[in-house]
């Protein structure tokens, strides 16, 4: 089996996992920025908005006892006003440490977006022999997710929401959108006349789900 990451959040990649050779493709990643008011009637600036989500991220990661190196991220994030993808790329490379000292076979990869966002994630091999728990959580699958949430989970979070992502986010559904309106009807799925680029995208997947992969109107999400 292979879980494929992004920061868990994976994205508008989703978390993928195949179980025997049986791809589940997980909800995609809604993109949510809550913008809070700079003065009365007038919206939060981009930077303004960062700083409130980068805020919110270190209040959390420090309650999560997360490690001090995703930590120092998440201050340099605070500080140049963005989460880089560099920053993202050193997180995601040191969850992947993490496992691979645990016995977790992974490797990095990254995905290159329409829109322009390039996506750190890590790939790893989930043995089918892995001992399995009463929860159902096999322990390479645990070793996994813990080494995630200690080294990456919150700056690939805030890389992922970042007002400069999600901007990229929106260009890449709208610029593929007539593409996937095209499938869904030719797969006798026609969207409501009034659906958005992001609608499309989220009836693609879920019809993807539901089909298990026989209406593939996925389009660009590059799994």
């Amino acid at each position: 089996m292979q879980f494929c990451n992004g920061g868990r959040f994976i994205m508008d990649i989703g978390r993928a996992i195949s179980r025997a050779g049986r791809l589940a493709a997980a909800a995609p990643l809604v993109m949510l920025i809550s913008v809070m008011a700079g003065c009365a009637g007038e919206p939060a600036s981009p930077g303004d908005a960062f700083q409130q989500q980068v805020d919110q991220a270190i209040e959390l990661a420090k309650r999560a006892d997360v490690s001090q190196a995703q930590l120092d991220a998440l201050e340099t994030a605070k500080v140049d006003g963005r989460m880089s993808v560099e920053l993202a790329r050193q997180q995601t490379n040191a969850a992947i440490e993490c496992m691979t000292a645990g016995g977790v076979i992974a490797h990095y990869d990254e995905r290159s977006k329409a829109g322009g966002l390039v996506v750190p994630i890590y790939l790893a091999q989930i043995r089918p022999d892995s001992p399995v728990g009463e929860d159902g959580v096999s322990q390479d699958e645990r070793l996994t997710e813990e080494c995630d949430s200690r080294e990456a989970y919150y700056v690939n979070k805030l890389f992922l929401t970042q007002p400069s992502s999600v901007e990229a986010r929106e260009a890449e559904l709208e610029q593929r959108a007539p593409e996937v309106r095209a499938c869904l009807e030719g797969s006798g799925y026609p969207p409501a006349e009034g659906a958005t680029a992001a609608d499309l995208d989220n009836q693609a997947l879920d019809l993807y789900a539901q089909t298990e992969g026989d209406v593939d109107c996925v389009i660009g999400l590059g799994l």
